[in-house]
């Protein structure tokens, strides 16, 4: 994560010296207070790297901080005398996240088939609450295939059984070759507590 994090900046940071300055590199001793300041006004107004808008003030301000620690490793190596930054105050704006409400978190695997019709991305379903019997939860992970999952997401209901290698490799079969719940417990004599 964090290299990645790094070469984002890069790329702006490269965006910023052929579209600002009209150069490809400069040297150390050119960066002044002024250069992190027009940096900074650049990200925040520039739309690019397929990104839908501009970067936030808190974004903006992570890629500042990622150039900074270039720059501390410049001073440190004595490879330029001077911190561009010395004047320059990193300030994030503080967000007050709202929380999902109990109705939000409610999800019905009723409205399943809308998400993963509807979702660019992979969808996993989730095993949900325990079920009381190994056969409603090899149900639900093949009504939750048979509505689009990729794949499922199982915690208890695969290991709170009387055999877990047995139920998971029953979950298996039902998920990735299509076999039925009630054939897959019959094959893998599964037995309810």
């Amino acid at each position: 994560g964090t290299m990645k994090h790094y070469g984002v900046t890069k790329r702006y940071f490269q965006h910023f010296l052929e579209k600002k300055k009209h150069v490809k590199d400069i040297f150390l001793s050119e960066l002044n207070y002024k250069f992190v300041t027009d940096f900074e006004m650049f990200i925040q107004q520039q739309n690019f790297l397929n990104a839908a808008q501009p970067c936030g003030k808190n974004t903006t301000m992570k890629h500042i901080e990622r150039l900074r620690k270039v720059i501390n490793l410049a001073i440190k190596n004595e490879w330029i005398d001077k911190d561009p930054f010395a004047k320059f105050k990193v300030s994030f704006t503080q967000s007050n996240r709202e929380y999902l409400s109990e109705e939000e978190l409610k999800f019905n695997t009723y409205d399943f088939k809308k998400v993963t019709e509807s979702c660019p991305v992979p969808v996993f379903g989730l095993g949900a609450e325990k079920t009381p019997l190994q056969l409603q939860a090899l149900q639900l992970a093949s009504e939750e295939i048979n509505d689009g999952a990729r794949g499922v997401v199982f915690g208890r209901n695969a290991i709170q059984v009387k055999d877990p290698f047995a139920f998971q490799a029953a979950l298996c079969e039902v998920v990735k070759k299509g076999l039925s719940p009630q054939d897959a417990v019959l094959k893998y004599d599964l037995k309810d507590q």
